[in-house]
Order: structure tokens, then C-alpha cells, then sequence
């Protein structure tokens, strides 16, 4: 997941990078199944690239009220979510939460998956996250 402008310019000089070789001359000497394999595996980094370009410029022109959580991890990300829709820095982020910048980039590296649930806890609380479900 793409969590910064920087992040973001370098995902889109990375897709450009995959475009160009993808359409570029492969050597002659190449067996056509392995032109064929690289192709088609540049296709799918391609994919991979876009969908995450594509996310996170969905999020930077969301609303917070329009921020849903349908599943555990969507809970998971939401503090992700929150600060890119909101368009805070880690730095503000983190004082908005109480947590330090390292630490928050720490979280933010592994989606939050190494925050244990007290802590997780607490930043959505003070985000103001609020959960309604059902069991079905």
C-alpha cells in the first residue's frame, strides 16, 4: 500500500519503468516462451502497480465520513486510511494519536499487524472510529 506522496511519485516512475520495458525490443537470441513469461509477468506487476496508484488517489480525494470498515482488515488499515484522506503527515499523525512518528512508521510497514489490540485501541479512539456490525 502506497502511504506517501513519496511513495506515490515512486510507484508512478516505477509503472512508467515497466511500460517502457514492456513494450520495448527483447533480444533476439530468447527463447519466445520465456519472451512470453516475461511479458506476461510484467503485465501483472504492471496491474499491481496501477491498483495501488489507483487506491491511494481514491483515498487522497475521500471524505472521512465516506471511510468504511467492512472486515477485520479494513479495521486493520484504517489508521492508514485515516491519515491519507485527512492528508496529515506521520508527524501530525502520530501527535494526533499520541504515538511516536517511529513507531508509527513502524505500524504503518507492516499494516498495523505488529500493533497489539490496547494500542490499536487506543489510536482508533482517539481517531473517533466508531463500529457498528451484526453477526450474521
Amino acid at each position: 500500500m502506497i502511504t506517501s506522496g513519496k511513495q506515490y511519485r515512486a510507484s508512478q516512475k516505477q509503472l512508467a519503468m515497466l511500460q517502457k520495458a514492456l513494450v520495448s525490443d527483447i533480444k533476439k537470441d530468447v527463447p519466445d516462451i520465456v519472451k512470453e513469461a516475461g511479458k506476461a509477468q510484467l503485465q501483472e506487476l504492471i496491474k499491481e502497480v496501477q491498483a495501488e496508484i489507483s487506491e491511494y488517489e481514491n483515498l487522497r480525494n475521500l471524505n472521512l465520513k465516506d471511510l468504511e470498515i467492512h472486515s477485520v482488515q479494513d479495521l486493520m488499515m484504517t489508521p492508514i486510511r485515516y491519515r491519507i484522506v485527512s492528508h496529515m503527515s506521520v508527524d501530525a499523525f502520530s501527535r494526533k494519536v499520541g504515538v511516536s512518528v517511529r513507531q508509527i512508521h513502524r505500524y504503518e510497514a507492516a499494516n498495523y499487524t505488529n500493533a497489539n489490540t490496547s494500542t490499536l485501541t487506543k489510536i482508533l479512539d482517539k481517531l473517533e472510529v466508531s463500529l457498528d456490525g451484526r453477526v450474521a
